[in-house]
C-alpha cells in the first residue's frame, strides 16, 4: 500500500501523472462485483503495461482528437514495412530508436487519421466543443478523500471537460454502435463508474465545482468497417447507479484499509446457487387431465 502526505493536485504532464504512485480506476475496479481480496491481490501485483495494435490505434486516435498534432512529430516514426523480420523494418526500427521515437505502421497512422476525422464530424461532439472552454487529458490525484480513505491516494485522468460541466470520454471500439449494445458495454466495463470517480476527484481538486451536477458522455468511434461514431449521454438513472456504486466501492475500500481486512467473496467458504435473474422462470405446473392412450 502507498500512503502519502495530504496532496490535492492536477498534473502538468502525462509523465508526471503516470509516475504518481496513486491507484487509478483500472486498479480498484476489481472490487466492483468482486471481492476485496481480489482487489488486494491486484494492488500488490500490478500487471505490467502491455500494448496491442488495437490499443495503440486507440492511443493514436486519442492523441489526434485531444492533443496538438505537433505531438506526433517527436513521438512517432512510420514504416511501410509490416514484416518485422525484413531488413527494411529493422533499419526503420533502428533509426526510430536512435531518434527516441516509437515505430508504427504507416497504415495505422492513416486509419487513426480517418477515425479522428469521423470524430470531429460528429455533430453533437462538435457542438460540445464549440465556443466552450475545453480542457483535455488532465491528470489528477487526491488524498485524503473527505471521510473516506484518509491518507490513501487515488488518481484519474479525464479525456475532455467542456465549460467545467460536460465530461466526455473518447472510446474506440470494434463493437456495434447499437445503443442497447453500448449500454451493456458501459455497465459491464463500469465506464459510468469510472467517469463518476473522475468527477469525484475533480470536485476535490477544484472545490469551486463542488456543487456542479455530474454530467457524463462518451464519444464511441468504430475502428473497423464503417468508421461510424455516436455521442452517448448518460441519463439520470445511469449516473445515480454510477455514483452509488462508487460510494459503495470507496466505503468498502476504506473499511479494508482501516482494519487491514481484505475479505474474500465468500468469507465462510460456503454459498448457495440460485437460478440467475436473467433465466426465464418456468410457468407454474397446472393440474392437467392426461389424454387417454392411443388404442
Amino acid at each position: 500500500m502507498t500512503f502519502l502526505p495530504n496532496v490535492v493536485r492536477e498534473f502538468g504532464t502525462d509523465a508526471d501523472y503516470r509516475a504518481d504512485p496513486g491507484f487509478n480506476f483500472s486498479a480498484i475496479k476489481t472490487a466492483i462485483g468482486g471481492s476485496m481480496s481480489d482487489l488486494r491481490h491486484t494492488l500488490d501485483n500490478p500487471t505490467p503495461w502491455k500494448t496491442t495494435p488495437a490499443m495503440q490505434l486507440g492511443t493514436l486516435v486519442h492523441e489526434l482528437v485531444l492533443e496538438p498534432a505537433s505531438s506526433w512529430l517527436d513521438k512517432y516514426a512510420w514504416t511501410q514495412e509490416t514484416d518485422r523480420r525484413r531488413k527494411a523494418y529493422k533499419e526503420d526500427k533502428a533509426e526510430a530508436e536512435a531518434q527516441g521515437r516509437i515505430l508504427l505502421p504507416i497504415d495505422m497512422r492513416h486509419r487513426a487519421e480517418a477515425i479522428a476525422e469521423a470524430c470531429f464530424k460528429n455533430t453533437f461532439f462538435s457542438a460540445a466543443l464549440r465556443d466552450r472552454n475545453v480542457t483535455t487529458e488532465v491528470g489528477m490525484a487526491i488524498t485524503p478523500m473527505p471521510t473516506l480513505l484518509p491518507g490513501y491516494r487515488i488518481k484519474g485522468k479525464y479525456d475532455l471537460l467542456a465549460d467545467d460541466t460536460i465530461m466526455v470520454d473518447l472510446k474506440t471500439t470494434t463493437e456495434s454502435l447499437d445503443i442497447d449494445n453500448l449500454s451493456r458495454l458501459i455497465v459491464k466495463r463500469n465506464l459510468h463508474v469510472q467517469q463518476a470517480m473522475y468527477w469525484h476527484i475533480l470536485r476535490l481538486v477544484r472545490p469551486e465545482l463542488a456543487e456542479h451536477k455530474t454530467t457524463i458522455a462518451w464519444l464511441f468511434a468504430r475502428t473497423e468497417g464503417a468508421l461510424d461514431t455516436v455521442y452517448v449521454v448518460a441519463d439520470e438513472e445511469l449516473i445515480a447507479h454510477a455514483e452509488a456504486t462508487l460510494h459503495d466501492l470507496l466505503e468498502r475500500l476504506q473499511d479494508a484499509v482501516q482494519h487491514d481486512t481484505w475479505a474474500p467473496a465468500h468469507p465462510g467458504g460456503l454459498a448457495t446457487a440460485t437460478l440467475p435473474r436473467w433465466i426465464a422462470r418456468p410457468e407454474p405446473t397446472r393440474n392437467v387431465t392426461p389424454l387417454p392412450p392411443n388404442v
